[in-house]
């Protein structure tokens, strides 16, 4: 579902070659100059043409009137309209920028939004004060400021102190201290980022290449126990490739994977592997080494010598830019969440895909994944995607373990209303000006 704020309303043509858009008038940027036409094509019409693939669908956009333009298509699919939700594509003021320079305009976003940059000190804090001239209303907060405090301790203190409101990605740790001091903290908590580990089962002299091996994996990991206990049931295990796609209300009629280390050592024995093997598993140097830990144990339960190499997060990187070795193993990130599908299936589960690059795909996965992004009734979308679920998972493609648990909270003296504004991964539309504090 996409929710109208700068574009008031929009249509793709019969022939499905263009979206044209109806923009709000009366809009203007935070340096008084007029938010039109034509500037949205001086912001958008950067990608055109250029290497990303962001609007990599568009070939060209006209300018129809002051407020109405039309974005040709070489070719319809499914993400399109997400291209123009994206956050990459912020529409900044063509006067500020073209005034002042590429490198003024990285540190002060001109935009058309309730607040406007007041200060910034990089990697410290950044202040925003209100849009007395926001389209959509005077907003409610004179401002905000955002801090960083990169060492958990400082942000622990600062927070009691009450310097600030609203505390985000707390772990397990800070939270227990903060219940020490008094219980009426108000916790509010989603899934972050799933976790799951990847493996080269393109090489035919990997042992993952063998799905008897990828499926053994899963059966060896209590996912239950670890986010139970670990996570306190604040998260649930992950049994889907397509992390959502039930939320969607889509039964991709796959089976679950459940902890059961005696059929893993059965898949084992039948893969020609009855002692088990080692393998190395890179991970980043994050919090909760713990749920790693706990991984391991279980592996080596049914044979499996984990051997955990943390390395520096740049490092890492790395690792998840390439095909891993034959018998390596690697923390990734599950993207997938269910207000994004269709980019994340097109970015991440095609063949020739710059994700998950060790990962041998599916027989007909391509073509599937075609015919999805190129229906456009949304029940028959669905259908597909169910199909390419079932075929990823049954596949054990990849290893899909459990999310973060994204632990933020409100200080129990603040008067800050719908909190839920600062939340990371929040699947809402965020109106920034309608949070309010007051009694």
């Amino acid at each position: 579902m996409y929710v109208p704020v700068l574009a008031e309303s929009w249509e793709l043509a019969p022939e499905k070659s263009a979206y044209t858009f109806h923009l709000r008038q009366g809009v203007k940027f935070h340096d008084g100059t007029d938010f039109n036409a034509d500037a949205v094509k001086w912001n958008l019409g950067q990608y055109v043409g250029a290497p990303s693939p962001l609007f990599s669908a568009v070939s060209s956009i006209e300018v129809i009137d002051d407020y109405t333009i039309k974005f040709n298509l070489k070719e319809w699919d499914r993400t399109i309209l997400d291209d123009f939700a994206n956050p990459m594509a912020f529409i900044y003021s063509p006067t500020a920028f073209e005034k002042n320079g590429e490198k003024w305009a990285l540190y002060n976003p001109i935009g058309t939004g309730p607040f406007i940059l007041n200060d910034f000190v990089p990697n410290v804090s950044v202040e925003w004060i209100r849009n007395e001239d926001y389209w959509g209303g005077q907003p409610y907060l004179d401002g905000f400021r955002m801090i960083t405090a990169a060492d958990p301790m400082t942000a622990t203190a600062m927070f009691l102190n009450h310097e600030a409101d609203f505390m985000q990605r707390v772990d397990f740790e800070t939270r227990d201290q903060l219940l020490k001091q008094r219980s009426d903290w108000v916790f509010l908590v989603n899934d972050g980022i799933g976790n799951m580990a990847v493996w080269n089962s393109q090489d035919p002299d990997s042992i993952f290449a063998d799905i008897r091996v990828r499926q053994a994996l899963e059966y060896a990991i209590d996912k239950k126990k670890i986010t139970s206990t670990l996570f306190e049931g604040q998260v649930e295990p992950i049994y889907e490739i397509l992390k959502g796609v039930r939320v969607l209300g889509i039964d991709p009629g796959t089976t679950p994977r459940l902890y059961d280390p005696e059929k893993a050592k059965q898949l084992l024995t039948e893969a020609g592997y009855p002692d088990g093997f080692k393998v190395k598993f890179i991970v980043g140097n994050i919090p909760r080494m713990d749920q790693w830990l706990a991984a391991q144990s279980m592996l080596a339960d049914v044979g499996i010598t984990l051997d955990i190499d943390t390395v520096d997060m740049a490092t890492w990187t790395q690792h998840t830019m390439s095909a891993s070795p034959p018998n390596q193993l690697v923390w990734e990130h599950d993207r997938s969440r269910e207000t994004s599908m269709a980019p994340n299936v097109k970015q991440h589960w095609l063949t020739n895909s710059i994700h998950y690059q060790g990962l041998k795909r599916p027989e007909g996965i391509d073509d599937l994944i075609d015919t999805y992004l190129h229906t456009e009734d949304d029940n028959q979308a669905n259908q597909l995607l169910g199909q390419i679920e079932k075929l990823l998972y049954d596949d054990a493609i990849a290893l899909v373990l459990w999310p973060d648990a994204d632990i933020n909270v409100l200080h129990p003296d603040s008067k800050v209303h719908d909190p839920e504004h600062f939340m990371p991964f929040s699947n809402r539309y965020r109106d920034w000006s309608k949070i309010w504090k007051g009694g």
